[in-house]
């Protein structure tokens, strides 16, 4: 159908494409695009059926699909305007867009070839592991080894909310990627690492 469409109007700079359709998924679709030399030079980028709350194996598999069919633009359900059009803007420009973050194809391409897991653990990080921009303040002053008691009043909360934003933080990146930290210093050091927080 989109073939058709195509056949008899001015052909697009960049298509939109939800992820769900009736009869083939988009991925399908774009590969079908992308081998038909008319059309291949169509910048293409696929609306998820997942939110961020529901970052999984699976999703990560339908973004190296994606990948590999050449589609430029992966972003997620909950994607706000801002951000598809700042996708739209990218891709027109030659880039490649992954959830919201400009990637270099070629290293995503090595990841691909050389192991899923690190292709995985690359994305959960351009995604910041599905944190707020809240959490990560909260881990950043941790980081910064301000007490609780500090950060309530530098952010104009309670010390509890604090402790909750903590166990929030343990509770999600454990039901996430199954990431266990017995304490904050293990929580921070992760942080640190897997640069969510800067030093």
């Amino acid at each position: 159908q989109l073939m058709i469409k195509l056949e008899s109007s001015i052909i697009p700079d960049v298509i939109l494409m939800d992820y769900h359709l009736t009869g083939l998924d988009g991925i399908s679709i774009c590969r079908n695009l992308k081998s038909h030399e008319k059309y291949k030079g169509i910048k293409t980028i696929i609306l998820s059926a997942y939110s961020s709350q529901f970052l999984d194996a699976h999703n990560y598999d339908l973004i190296r699909e994606a990948i590999d069919v050449g589609i430029e633009g992966y972003l997620l359900k909950d994607s706000n305007i801002d951000e598809i059009i700042n996708a739209i803007t990218e891709v027109v420009h030659g880039k490649t867009l992954v959830m919201g973050e400009t990637v270099d194809i070629r290293e995503i391409n090595k990841e691909i070839i050389e192991d899923r897991r690190r292709l995985v653990n690359f994305l959960k990080k351009n995604n910041n592991y599905c944190l707020t921009g809240k959490e990560i303040e909260i881990l950043q002053l941790l980081s910064q080894g301000h007490s609780a008691k500090t950060i309530a009043s530098q952010l104009g909360i309670s010390e509890e909310g604090v402790t909750n934003h903590k166990d929030n933080i343990k509770h999600k990146l454990n039901e996430r990627y199954g990431l266990n930290f017995k304490n904050v210093v293990e929580l921070i050091v992760w942080a640190i690492k897997n640069k969510i927080v800067k030093v």
